[in-house]
């Protein structure tokens, strides 16, 4: 059975082989995001100084506190002044990581997040093909006992293991890996979900289907995913 959003997959099937793979417990990705993006509280006092102010202007006027990451706090800005519209429940949660510019427009806003919840209802075990920065697989999660968010980039699985953390979203196991390749490995499952990435090598829009990322009409073994 399929139902499709846009171009968003909903897939729910019984037979598929149990295998663990690049699995990032908490803890090591908590690791990970502070090896890759150090939080100092140099940097977390900025952000908080200037919450609430212009990045632009921000980014000229630089700082000469040699300890801010300068760049990664304008990330942090930029991304809760996009969120209070775009995700506002996760705005107003202290602490939450934002991710680069093209996570957060790429990203479900809550409205689309929480209308796929309803039409993924509740079960047992979802898996989230492709998570990315976990936005879906949060709102969704919220009916199932377990849920598996499958990302390819490490650093979008270290945010939303932390952001999920934050959210009490305890059920979410987050992989590190290829969806395709975990959707030929998996253990059974209630729902998989897949909303493909509509951009091209060089971040062009794309709009055929097929050229997708991945491409949801050939997942090898178990045919297309769209029926």
């Amino acid at each position: 059975m399929v139902t499709i959003v846009t171009v968003t997959v909903f897939i729910t099937f019984k037979n598929a082989n149990i295998f663990v793979f690049s699995s990032l417990n908490r803890n090591f990705a908590l690791s990970l995001w502070r090896e890759m993006k150090m939080m100092n509280e140099a940097t977390r006092a900025f952000v908080r100084e200037h919450r609430d102010d212009d990045v632009r202007q921000l980014a000229l006027r630089g700082t000469k506190d040699p300890e801010v990451d300068l760049a990664f706090a304008l990330q942090q800005i930029d991304g809760r002044k996009r969120a209070q519209e775009k995700l506002p429940s996760w705005a107003a949660v202290e602490g939450i990581v934002w991710p680069p510019h093209l996570s957060m427009e790429q990203c479900s806003s809550e409205q689309t997040a929480r209308y796929k919840a309803e039409v993924a209802r509740s079960g047992g075990v979802f898996v989230d093909l492709t998570a990315g920065f976990g936005v879906d697989a949060a709102f969704i999660a919220q009916g199932f006992q377990k849920v598996v968010a499958v990302e390819l980039q490490a650093e979008l699985c270290a945010i939303s293991s932390e952001n999920f953390r934050l959210l009490g979203l305890h059920q979410i196991e987050v992989v590190n890996g290829n969806g395709v390749d975990y959707l030929h490995r998996m253990a059974p499952a209630d729902l998989v979900f897949i909303d493909p990435a509509r951009r091209d090598e060089h971040g062009g829009r794309t709009y055929g289907i097929a050229d997708c990322t991945p491409n949801v009409l050939g997942a090898g073994d178990h045919g297309s995913l769209i029926t």
